[in-house]
């Protein structure tokens, strides 16, 4: 699995290879494709690059993208004159 950022355009790509069988075995169904994927999701922010993480856990890939403080919203207070 490759992960990565351009701009703010966060690209998935890998490749999924199917499982060798021993002896004796077989699928009875097999459901999910075998081969490349890519897949690219627009960000709605700016990230912040340093503090990006990813951890693959049980098949499940978690990927946190921290807003950039610069791109934070700051309230401004309105003085009464």
């Amino acid at each position: 699995i490759n992960l990565s950022l351009v701009g703010n355009e966060l690209t998935l790509s890998g490749t999924k290879e199917m499982p060798e069988l021993k002896e004796n075995e077989y699928f009875h169904r097999h459901e999910r494709r075998q081969g490349k994927f890519e897949r690219m999701v627009q960000l709605p922010f700016v990230v912040d690059r340093k503090k990006i993480t990813a951890r693959l856990k049980d098949g499940v890939l978690k990927v946190e993208l921290p807003r950039a403080e610069s791109d934070k919203p700051v309230n401004i207070q309105i003085k009464a004159s």
